[in-house]
C-alpha cells in the first residue's frame, strides 16, 4: 500500500494508469482509489501455495477459478465478498454505477 501510494503521488503515474486522454478529477479520484484498494488487498487470504501448485494439485481454488491466475483471481473474489457484507461495506453510499467502475478498475 505504501509504495503504491508514493507511485499514485507522481501524478504522471496516476495519468498514466488513468488514461491516456485528458484526465478528469473525478476519475483520477477513482483510479487512486481502486489502485489503494486493489494494493490493500492484494495476497488477501493467501495460503502460502502458489498458482502452479494449485494448478497441478487441483486444489479447490484451481478448479474454482479454471486454472486462470488462480491466487489473484481469489484474492479479488474474497475481498469483494467481505466488502460487500452490510457490515464491511464502507462504499455502500457510493452510486452503483461509479461502485462498478471502480470494480472494474480494480480488477
Amino acid at each position: 500500500v505504501h509504495f503504491t501510494h508514493m507511485l499514485l503521488r507522481e501524478e504522471s503515474f496516476a495519468e498514466a494508469v488513468a488514461r491516456p486522454a485528458a484526465v478528469e478529477a473525478s476519475w483520477m479520484k477513482l483510479v487512486v482509489l481502486a489502485s489503494l484498494l486493489a494494493a490493500a488487498v492484494h495476497d488477501f487470504e493467501h495460503d502460502g501455495l502458489n498458482n502452479d501448485f494449485q494448478e497441478k494439485s487441483l486444489s479447490k481454488r484451481a478448479i474454482m477459478h479454471n486454472d486462470r491466475s488462480i491466487n489473484e483471481q481469489h484474492h479479488l473474489a474474497a475481498a469483494f465478498s467481505l466488502l460487500l457484507r452490510p457490515d464491511c461495506n464502507f462504499l455502500e453510499a457510493m452510486p452503483r454505477d461509479i461502485f462498478m467502475q471502480l470494480r472494474s478498475v480494480i480488477i
